[in-house]
């Protein structure tokens, strides 16, 4: 992503890992681990602020090389989910889509917004 940012609305958009969210993302797991750990593996490996910070850098990372596109959706100034694309295969023209999106702010159509606009996205840069 050229700019860092995709926009859902006016209030939601998708954006890079920052390692600044680490400790949002911390508070996060402590109310909605058990129910992220239902679907996904990394909430289990994520004992500390500073796993979180390492893993928003390795994603950013990934991110910028082409080998995976990891967005958050942030509301206003809130992380409240991810949407990504996983295991790119550019000779296939192909990829993966993972997402989380915290309880409270599912059934409000944001997830659908926040992954056709990734995928939006994807088949025209990817």
């Amino acid at each position: 992503m050229k700019s860092n940012h995709l926009k859902i609305d006016a209030q939601t958009s998708l954006l890079l890992p920052d390692p600044s969210w680490a400790a949002s993302l911390f508070a996060i797991l402590q109310t909605q681990g058990p129910y992220l750990q239902e679907w996904l593996e990394w909430p289990n490996k994520m004992n500390a602020i500073g796993d979180l910070q390492k893993m928003l850098k390795e994603d950013r990372a990934l991110s910028r090389y082409g080998q995976k596109l990891c967005t958050y959706i942030v509301r206003q100034t809130q992380v409240i989910g991810s949407v990504a694309l996983t295991r790119i295969d550019k000779n296939n023209r192909s990829a993966e889509m993972g997402f989380w999106l915290h309880q409270d702010f599912q059934g409000q159509g944001i997830m659908p917004q926040s992954s056709h606009r990734l995928n939006q996205y994807g088949f025209k840069h990817l």
